[in-house]
């Protein structure tokens, strides 16, 4: 039987590396793999079974719309549940229950389905109402797995073009989506996102307090770093959700500060000298990728009374301002990774080679389905083209989508990675067909 890996992107910058570098290992397993925009089959129809590997398989938050699961199933595709975001959010375990239960209802999906999780603490979460014996695992995340060093050299070459050529800086990466959203507040978090905004409605006050003094702050310590030391560039990173022309107007006398969130996170990291967050998952990314982490708490956030707290802000050494800052600085102290704060919630297992043996052991491979790509490819480019024609063309998320180009990018360090030649078909810029050995 024809069958297919599926692998859905939602957010470009977040997902394509990893899933580029899962579909070329299973290319060399001789497993046949689509990367697409995730919406990219619902318009045009879903062609071959096998297995949905994502997380968008319903589209809407608890309760879950059905048509688009339903549609999967008719057509023979498996669903695995794997989330791209989210899985360290909350201080503790009732936070978190709620942050997940809002993302997945568990009691709809049936006992064919499967749920994998990025770590012990999520996965417990999803048994505790697992009622149609939906088969849950721990395999962590590609997303964080691509940061080892083991894949450093591998992705070098697409790191440098990717941050054009910058290296050895200190990343700062911000995240004050609720006071400085990028479009509107709506947009980031509202009913419009397409996010959890029954989680975030909850606690949406607080966020905007926090905030509020989270962006003062940090505009005044990366001030003081570039002030005192003109040697070094320093790379500020918004978060994609973030206006960036705010940091802008402040730092555009500041020679070496460099605004800029294009692209994914991850050369960013991995060719930073350390990195500077507050409540940022990339701070688990950057323990990952054996970087220092250190975490702005100020002391105007610490002596206020907002509550929240975030998971990642355990991670690494804590400064409170400029001086703190100053004293790492000067005397850098030895990474010491952070894994015994993160374990429980993010599992550092190899989650490319696990997630591919769980696919060898669901699907023996079938050389039909091989044969079958061209075509395959031919049609879906025949109808696109179409559409294009007619000037019914669907409006695409530019913004979550903008980065998809950099996929040659990828393609190259996954070849590199595994050292094996694969020759992707390019059905157009939002699909690409990873075909088996």
């Amino acid at each position: 039987m024809n069958s297919f890996i599926y692998l859905p992107i939602e957010v470009s910058r977040r997902e394509l590396s990893p899933k580029t570098m899962l579909a070329y290992n299973l290319s060399a397993k001789g497993y046949s793999s689509i990367i697409f925009e995730h919406t990219y089959f619902d318009r045009y129809g879903w062609k071959y079974p096998g297995i949905y590997l994502g997380k968008n398989f319903f589209r809407t938050e608890p309760p879950h719309d059905m048509k688009y699961y339903n549609n999967m199933k008719k057509k023979n595709i498996n669903i695995w549940h794997l989330d791209e975001e989210g899985g360290v959010f909350g201080e503790d375990e009732n936070e978190l229950r709620e942050f997940i239960e809002s993302r997945l209802d568990v009691t709809q999906l049936n006992k064919n389905d499967r749920v994998y999780c990025w770590g012990e603490a999520q996965k417990k979460i999803f048994e505790k109402k697992n009622k149609n014996n939906v088969l849950i695992k721990v395999s962590g995340s590609p997303n964080f797995e691509v940061l080892k060093p083991k894949y450093t050299n591998s992705y070098l070459e697409s790191d440098l073009l990717i941050t054009r050529n910058n290296k050895n800086f200190i990343l700062i990466n911000t995240r004050s989506v609720f006071v400085n959203p990028r479009k509107t507040f709506d947009y980031a978090v509202g009913d419009n996102s397409g996010g959890n905004s029954i989680f975030f409605e909850k606690y949406w006050n607080e966020y905007l307090r926090e905030d509020s003094i989270m962006l003062g702050e940090f505009i005044n310590l990366v001030k003081q770093i570039a002030t005192f030391h003109k040697e070094e560039t320093i790379v500020l990173r918004p978060h994609p959700e973030e206006n960036k022309e705010i940091y802008n107007f402040f730092f555009k006398k500041y020679k070496n500060v460099i605004i800029c969130n294009d692209g994914p996170v991850d050369p960013w990291i991995r060719l930073s000298k350390f990195i500077v967050h507050y409540g940022c998952t990339t701070a688990i990314q950057a323990d990952f990728a054996e970087k220092q982490v250190l975490t702005f708490l100020p002391k105007s956030l610490l002596q206020s009374d907002i509550k929240v707290k975030y998971f990642a802000n355990e991670i690494g050494i804590k400064i409170s301002g400029y001086e703190d800052f100053k004293n790492f600085y000067f005397n850098q102290s030895t990474y010491k990774n952070s894994k015994n704060i993160w374990d429980q919630k993010i599992s550092d297992i190899d989650t490319i080679d696990f997630l591919t043996n769980e696919i060898k052991e669901f699907i023996k491979l079938d050389n039909s389905y091989y044969l079958s790509k061209i075509p395959f490819a031919l049609r879906m480019d025949i109808r696109e083209n179409l559409k294009i024609f007619l000037k019914k063309t669907f409006k695409k998320k530019t913004h979550e989508m903008e980065n998809f180009h950099n996929i040659k990018h990828f393609f190259v360090a996954a070849e590199k990675f595994y050292n094996h030649r694969v020759d992707p078909i390019k059905v157009n810029n939002y699909c690409y067909i990873i075909p088996g050995k």
